[in-house]
């Protein structure tokens, strides 16, 4: 089975009254959603299933998995109003599901700015109420580290759930300097993930939950890149006395989509962390979306079992969608 493990999904059903998104039409093929008091534009197919479905057929892909763009997620409302808005969203996401279940694979949000112990529960509801088969969390809670004690009872529950959880870049550091040449997104966003996987292999998390299964966007952003800066100095610091195992090792822990654009790049990721540790991604349906991922890693000259695996990863990481 070929999932693409990162393409994006907005239910129409989550605007409306009371809602903190709307939407208006824009020129043919985009939608406007106006968000936390700004006006994106987005293309028609983030609102529209069919249409995803139709697309992934052509792009040759068995199914896709619905993300929320991670501009609607929104940790910044208040604890109450993120409860509210996140079973909205997933109402949304397991009504899409539903309506094409051979074709789309619905991943939860939960509300983390609420706490760890709310979040694990709208997660077992999403889970085991809506048949969501994942979770798709920010790099940060409004700039607070994920694995901050206060989230420990989430990741417990993805853990025992056995759901993955997909990890997307959001509250960029440094952004007021990258406003120019789409850097907010270009360097932002693999340095945003770099950070966030860092600290989640230095801060033990993956340690105290190794039954939870992470991915991370865009092959791990520049995370894999930086090893040997990682390995030196988890060598030479005292910071790092207590924290067991290494980088290299740590890394293999994570799995990494294959939205890197340039064969070159996504074998040098495999060879890093390994070709096992790799799915297949697109970023669908944005500008910056990887048009054709299944002929990307043909491209990317491998062993035919190794291209094999990769397209067929879903079947690891998704154990339970058949």
């Amino acid at each position: 089975m070929i999932v693409d493990l990162h393409s994006h999904y907005f239910p129409p059903s989550a605007t409306g009254p009371g809602s903190p998104v709307s939407s208006d039409p824009a020129a043919a093929g985009e939608v406007v959603l106006h968000v936390s008091g700004h006006r994106v534009r987005v293309p028609e197919a983030l609102l529209d299933a069919g249409q995803q479905v139709a697309d992934a057929k052509r792009q040759g892909l068995d199914r896709r998995i619905l993300l929320a763009p991670p501009f609607t997620v929104l940790y910044e409302l208040p604890p109450d109003a993120g409860v509210d808005w996140s079973r909205r969203v997933n109402d949304g996401m397991a009504a899409a599901m539903h309506a094409h279940p051979d074709h789309l694979i619905g991943f939860a949000v939960v509300p983390l700015q609420a706490g760890g112990d709310v979040a694990a529960a709208e997660l077992e509801h999403a889970v085991r109420g809506l048949g969501l088969a994942g979770v798709e969390v920010l790099t940060s809670v409004a700039g607070a580290p994920l694995d901050t004690p206060d989230l420990e009872p989430f990741w417990a529950a993805a853990a025992d759930l056995g759901v993955p959880v997909f990890i997307h870049p959001h509250f960029v550091s440094g952004a007021d300097r990258m406003s120019r040449f789409h850097l907010r997104n270009l360097v932002g966003n693999p340095t945003e993930t770099a950070l966030t996987g860092a600290q989640l292999l230095f801060g033990g998390l993956l340690d105290r939950h190794p039954g939870v299964t992470v991915v991370l966007a865009h092959g791990g952003g520049a995370l894999p890149h930086l090893v040997g800066r990682l390995e030196h100095g988890y060598r030479h610091r005292a910071e790092f006395d207590a924290t067991p195992g290494g980088p290299r090792e740590g890394l293999r822990r994570f799995h990494y989509d294959s939205v890197v654009f340039d064969p070159a790049v996504l074998r040098h990721v495999g060879e890093i962390v390994g070709f096992d540790r790799l799915v297949v991604g697109s970023d669908y349906p944005f500008d910056m979306a990887d048009e054709d991922p299944v002929a990307f890693l043909a491209s990317a000259d491998l062993s035919g079992p190794v291209t094999k695996a990769i397209l067929h990863a879903a079947d690891r990481v998704l154990p339970g969608v058949n």
